[in-house]
């Protein structure tokens, strides 16, 4: 008789489920990494074209074309120089051997209907529960506007730069030029006050020395300026009389503390030689900028500058300076 069919059933429902989620989170990666704002792209170990957002390539049909193929074949399809693909490679290579993070900068020359880009592209291992690297994951960044934005900042630099030279330079050649014909006033003053004067007349010379001597030292400064800025500022090293050069300081600015109603003394200690070897220039205008600035923030009292001998080795000696 007939005895019918014996089926066998297996419940499935969790297996497909599975796969249900798989697929979704498939989609849901695949969403995330074409909204990124990168090139993105996952190799197999032999560098083969796994994925390719459309960030890295827009035409749909190329994203197609190229999965399963390497970045050899991309280039030559896109006439791109063979030693980009190369480079490539070889790193990605290298990101499967050492299973490390690499990462390097790429200039693509231009092209039909694109100027010169520049990328900094990363490769990352994805690596297996046997930690071996299975994949890898790469992504570029256009980085053409900020090389283009620090190309217009080193541009601008080297304008301004050449801007300051040239005024420094200006300024060197003017000081220069300004101080000759400066020179024969101090010189003609100088001349005059050997001839028989009147007090009047002297107090002429006297004004036109002081007023010379002045706009001469503020044509020093400008010089000294110039010369800090393009590295050219040199010391002297000559011979003069250090007690009449202090003594010279203090006289330049005493009749401006008498006027102030206070005292300006000089004290020198009596070790110290007649004559030493220096930049006597510098050393005036570093002592009158001193004690300038003593007398005009002094109300009452004085102003003292001293010089004493500090140390002595042979011939070499330390000054102290002391404005109080």
């Amino acid at each position: 008789g007939y005895l019918g069919h014996l089926w066998k059933y297996r419940d499935v429902t969790a297996q497909v489920r599975a796969e249900e989620r798989r697929e979704l989170e498939k989609k849901f990666y695949q969403l995330v990494l074409d909204a990124l704002p990168a090139q993105v792209a996952v190799f197999n170990r032999d560098g083969s074209y796994v994925y390719v957002s459309p960030g890295a390539i827009a035409d749909a049909e190329m994203r197609e074309w190229i999965v399963g193929r390497t970045d050899a074949d991309y280039c030559e399809r896109r006439g791109i120089d063979p030693a980009v693909a190369r480079h490539r490679m070889a790193l990605l290579q290298e990101v499967v051997r050492s299973g490390t993070e690499s990462y390097f900068q790429e200039t693509l020359p231009p092209r039909a209907n694109s100027d010169e880009r520049h990328f900094v592209r990363f490769y990352t291992p994805v690596v297996g529960a046997n930690g071996t690297t299975e994949l890898v994951l790469g992504y570029g960044l256009d980085i053409t506007d900020r090389i283009r934005a620090e190309e217009k900042m080193r541009e601008a630099t080297r304008l301004a730069e050449r801007s300051a030279r040239a005024k420094e330079s200006f300024l060197a050649n003017m000081s220069h030029e300004i101080r000759t014909p400066l020179n024969a006033v101090i010189g003609t003053a100088h001349l005059l006050e050997s001839t028989p004067l009147d007090p009047l007349q002297r107090r002429y010379v006297d004004a036109i020395r002081y007023s010379a001597d002045t706009l001469l030292a503020l044509i020093n400064d400008i010089l000294d300026l110039t010369k800090i800025g393009t590295g050219n500022i040199a010391f002297e090293s000559i011979p003069f009389r250090l007690r009449e050069l202090v003594n010279s300081v203090g006289d330049a600015l005493r009749a401006t503390a008498d006027g102030k109603g206070i005292s300006l003394r000089v004290v020198l200690d009596e070790a110290l030689p007649p004559v030493v070897v220096g930049d006597p220039t510098r050393l005036t205008q570093v002592l009158l900028n001193l004690v300038a600035n003593a007398v005009k923030f002094t109300e009452r009292g004085g102003v003292s500058l001293g010089v004493r001998v500090a140390a002595r080795d042979g011939d070499a000696l330390r000054l102290e300076f002391r404005v109080i």
